[in-house]
């Protein structure tokens, strides 16, 4: 799902940065929507390859989830599941329906479906955990917890207070860290740190919590990841790392989104 789903990411990204500049041509227009289509068609059910797994379907566990492929041993998990709900949510968010033909390019694919897997996936105090692209429990939990709030509006409302109860209880878990002392190596938390505070800004936006207890985290939180920063040698630019990470890209890049 990822091979096909980063492309996605990456031409809504793109549109959106043209868009804003009154820079789209049809040139650009073809080309974004070209590699949307083939994310999608490998995400709809019943006949995509990575088909999300539905009931009803004649494969898969019809859990709402998604896998590698739709064989007897495609099992869904969390990464493979959240990704491609997060990019949904992100090309719903751009509100252009008729520019991505949405409708058409996603017809079956039920987003109920995987935030309901998702939820069901959430621990008891509050937090997600996996093992493999993501390992730290709080990247997860903060990022997911930022999906939901964003894709909350394209929800039923069964799955609107399902959404409501788990954030709930990721902001509680969020909160009650111990960050300074988790984290207080340089070359540590950079990314837990950058989704802690999305998750928690995006919780808070959503109406849940208090605000005034998530404000002062937040706050907490980016200081700490200021600290982080690392000057280059000529020192005209700064940047992050992270020990769980072999660039410092992605570092920098979650670093600078949750600072802005």
């Amino acid at each position: 799902p990822e091979q096909v789903m980063s492309p996605a990411l990456a031409a809504l990204r793109v549109k959106q940065y043209y868009e804003e500049r009154g820079a789209l041509n049809n040139k650009t227009n073809t080309t974004v929507r070209t590699a949307m289509q083939k994310a999608l068609d490998h995400m709809n059910p019943p006949d995509g390859y990575n088909a999300q797994q539905l009931a009803g379907q004649s494969y898969g566990d019809g859990s709402g989830g998604w896998a590698w492929g739709t064989s007897a041993w495609s099992t869904p998990s969390m990464f493979y599941t959240f990704y491609p709900n997060y990019v949904i949510t992100e090309l719903l968010r751009d509100n252009d329906a008729a520019f991505w033909n949405v409708d058409a390019n996603m017809s079956n694919i039920d987003l109920n479906a995987s935030a309901n897997w998702l939820i069901g996936r959430q621990k008891e105090e509050g937090r997600w955990s996996d093992w493999g692209y993501i390992s730290n429990d709080v990247e997860w939990t903060g990022f997911i917890s930022e999906n939901l709030a964003n894709e909350y509006p394209y929800l039923n409302n069964t799955m609107k207070g399902a959404v409501n109860a788990s954030l709930r209880k990721s902001c509680n878990w969020l909160l009650d860290q111990n960050y300074e002392e988790d984290y207080k190596e340089k070359d540590t938390g950079t990314l837990a740190l950058s989704y802690a505070i999305l998750g928690l800004v995006a919780i808070r936006d959503h109406g849940i919590g208090d605000a005034v207890e998530i404000n002062t985290t937040v706050g907490a939180l980016a200081d700490q990841l200021f600290e982080k920063a690392k000057a280059t040698p000529s020192g005209s630019e700064i940047y992050w790392s992270d020990s769980s990470r072999w660039d410092t890209y992605e570092s920098t890049a979650s670093a600078v989104l949750a600072l802005n």
